[in-house]
């Protein structure tokens, strides 16, 4: 008969004790490690918040191509984490994000293109450089016109959510749960690709469309793999580096297709002959689709 005495595993106090799977944690014990976890989320989203205001009030200011890089990216850090958290899409913080991204990413791919043709002789290119540099320029004055505003939302919101949301989103998730679910979600995104590509063919619109969600997803889960290590101070770095990996094949395919896009818009203003329009979209069309042909993406297998 085992006549030992049931004890904390931290600190060994023998009352007010909460059954583990490994033991036991007294309820003391059990609040400072509550505590330590909170504040561990709560700099973090601080830092985060707080690059991002930096980030876009220098957009407003510059509207340099990293610095709008940048901000895109941080917005999408902090949205990974409130997806985490499993707050709602339609989350007010959510939504006044994604109304900034919306400023933010049609001029990113403005910057792109302007980068990658400049300097190109080819009469399409030339118009086309025209067209959008003078779309870059509005879009920058549309986003210094709406993007004070929206940034006084978002502290706002941000420090409400920080002082009013976040302690009782922590006390019901599950880290290791959503690290799973967030693991599955690529699995079946990339499994319904593959899916897709076998029964339509990989150029399809039907599955393009698929690789764009596995896209999505392996962005999120390349964040989520940063954020915890730098909240945890555990070494996810080979997991990270696993989706990234998986990321860089899409970003010419990405490019590429706003390539289309935009000429596709612009086609019937060019002052250029439609047979030059046309060979320039067939070249970019089949170098989509050598890219696309490229892309080897293996289902991971989903856990049970």
């Amino acid at each position: 008969m085992n006549n030992k005495l049931e004890s904390c595993v931290l600190c060994q106090k023998e009352f007010s004790l909460l059954s583990l799977q490994d033991g036991f944690l007294c309820d003391e014990c059990l609040n400072e490690g509550n505590r330590q976890r909170a504040n561990q989320w709560t700099v973090l989203f601080k830092k985060r918040f707080d690059r991002f205001r930096q980030l876009c009030r220098q957009c407003c200011k510059n509207g340099d191509l990293e610095t709008i890089h940048q901000a895109r990216v941080t917005g999408r850090k902090i949205a990974s984490l409130l997806q985490f958290l499993k707050v709602k899409k339609r989350h007010p913080l959510r939504s006044a994000l994604k109304e900034i991204h919306s400023l933010l990413s049609p001029i990113r791919e403005a910057d792109v293109f302007l980068q990658t043709f400049e300097g190109r002789s080819g009469a399409v290119h030339q118009e086309l450089l025209k067209k959008v540099a003078r779309k870059r320029n509005k879009l920058q004055k549309k986003m210094e016109q709406k993007m004070p505003k929206l940034l006084k939302n978002v502290k706002q919101l941000s420090a409400a959510f920080l002082s009013d949301e976040l302690p009782s989103l922590l006390a019901v998730v599950d880290q290791e749960q959503q690290i799973q679910s967030f693991e599955n979600r690529f699995a079946d995104k990339a499994v319904r690709f593959h899916h897709l590509a076998a029964s339509h063919g990989k150029q399809s619109a039907k599955a393009v469309k698929a690789l764009h969600r596995v896209r999505i997803q392996a962005k999120l889960l390349r964040y989520m793999y940063a954020d915890l290590s730098e909240r945890t101070g555990q070494d996810y770095s080979s997991k990270e580096n696993d989706y990234k990996a998986i990321q860089s094949q899409f970003g010419e395919i990405n490019d590429v297709q706003d390539w289309i896009e935009k000429l596709e818009r612009y086609e019937r203003k060019l002052n250029v002959s439609k047979k030059e329009t046309l060979l320039l979209k067939k070249k970019w069309q089949n170098r989509l689709r050598a890219l696309i042909k490229e892309v080897d993406i293996k289902p991971k297998a989903r856990a049970v």
